[in-house]
């Protein structure tokens, strides 16, 4: 009986060595994003980006034009919109708190022509 004279092809080692590097990668990936997505302060930030976002986009549609202060559904976060005339616009500025510490998390302006 010959010995193959074919190497051409992967060794044991070599699989073994590559399954196991793409365990270890696989592994940082998903540490990096469970840390990343399961952050309250990006989850709240995100959620009051949101809020501030629909309250400007309602605001604009319904052309209520008005200063309005309300708490959101969870009631963590109070949205605040000033509304101002500015030379022949109106100016929309939208603030979202957190209700107990009155920490301002985000704040969006917009300007509308009248």
């Amino acid at each position: 009986m010959g010995i193959l004279k074919n190497q051409s092809g992967y060794s044991l080692v070599e699989t073994l060595a590559c399954i196991s590097l793409l365990g270890i990668i696989l592994f940082i990936s998903t540490s990096i994003y469970l840390r990343l997505f399961n952050n309250p302060q990006i989850i709240l930030r995100s959620e009051a980006l949101f809020l501030a976002n629909k309250e400007i986009e309602a605001a604009i549609h319904t052309k209520a034009f008005r200063d309005t202060t309300y708490t959101s559904e969870n009631t963590n976060l109070l949205i605040e919109r000033l509304v101002t005339s500015v030379d022949q616009c109106v100016r929309i500025e939208v603030s979202v708190k957190h209700v107990h510490t009155q920490k301002e998390i985000i704040k969006l302006t917009s300007d509308v022509g009248e």
